[in-house]
């Protein structure tokens, strides 16, 4: 599988986790949990600031917005 983004912009992680945990319930796959756990772990270790978390620009790059 490739991994690499081909958009910079990523969908909404929140939405895609949802999904994740329903497809967890649906079949019983504890894979589709591990999935959504590395999702929610990568996430917050790119977007981690002094003040909380902030959007990411590039997901290619990590680059984060610094917007207020």
């Amino acid at each position: 599988m490739n991994k690499t983004p081909h958009r910079r912009r990523a969908r909404s992680p929140p939405a895609l986790a949802a999904s994740l945990f329903y497809l967890q319930r649906a079949t019983n796959d504890s894979e589709w949990l591990e999935m959504g756990r590395e999702m929610v772990t990568g996430l917050f270790a790119s977007t981690r600031v002094p003040c909380g978390h902030a959007a990411v620009l590039d997901v290619r790059t990590h680059r984060r917005s610094d917007n207020m």
